[in-house]
């Protein structure tokens, strides 16, 4: 079973890679991938490097298949998953910066040019995000929708834009606007308990055309 999860797997992202680089070349960035390499005694790979070579900035995407979990031990694989994704980005961009010859062969682009470049890294996932629980500092993990909305309509923005929105986590519904706290009370044998502000209720619609905070960001 392991072998044929493998297998399935790898051929999920590689149809998923056949729709990811026609969108990201039709916004005007090269893509690549994916690529195998070894640093530091560790082989791993690199799934798709997006460059936008008008602007210098390049992407190191870990790409998930990840669904929205609904069971406990989902959840907890979920988060194993992303972690996972989170370790491998951060290889692959300290590989990347390296400047390797053999990245350079691979997608024909001068280790001079490379030298150019500002290079980052992000965890692509199909579509959910996880918690919020599993997180590194540079490396944030994104959905598919999210890059659409970026990148494509409604906003057309820049490739360090989209990477500076899951960094911040500028997509996140707002205390005020999109909800509110509110106390939770629970009762268990007898015994009530309070929650203070521990709840949240729906205040409005989250509208990605409008609620992705993009103040700075060409």
């Amino acid at each position: 079973r392991p072998g044929i999860h493998s297998i399935l797997r790898n051929k999920k992202e590689q149809i998923w890679l056949s729709e990811l680089k026609p969108l990201l070349n039709s916004c005007g960035f090269s893509t690549h991938g994916p690529m195998k390499f070894t640093l530091d005694g560790q082989n791993s790979d690199l799934d798709l490097l997006i460059l936008d070579q008008r602007e210098k900035f390049g992407l190191c995407c870990q790409l998930k298949w990840l669904t929205a979990p609904d069971r406990i031990r989902d959840v907890e694989y979920t988060e194993k998953e992303l972690s996972i994704g989170l370790k491998q980005a951060q290889l692959s961009l300290k590989w990347v910066a390296s400047l390797p010859t053999e990245l350079s062969a691979q997608i024909g682009v001068s280790r001079d040019e490379l030298r150019q470049y500002e290079f980052r890294a992000l965890v692509l996932s199909k579509n959910t995000i996880g918690s919020g629980w599993t997180y590194m500092s540079g490396v944030p993990i994104v959905n598919e929708r999210l890059l659409k909305w970026v990148l494509g309509d409604p906003h057309h923005k820049s490739l360090r834009a989209f990477w500076q929105v899951g960094e911040e986590r500028r997509y996140l519904p707002k205390r005020g606007k999109h909800f509110k706290d509110e106390d939770v009370r629970v009762g268990f044998a007898n015994i009530n308990f309070l929650g203070k502000d521990m709840g949240a209720r729906l205040m409005g619609s989250w509208d990605p055309a409008l609620d992705i905070d993009l103040t700075g960001l060409r």
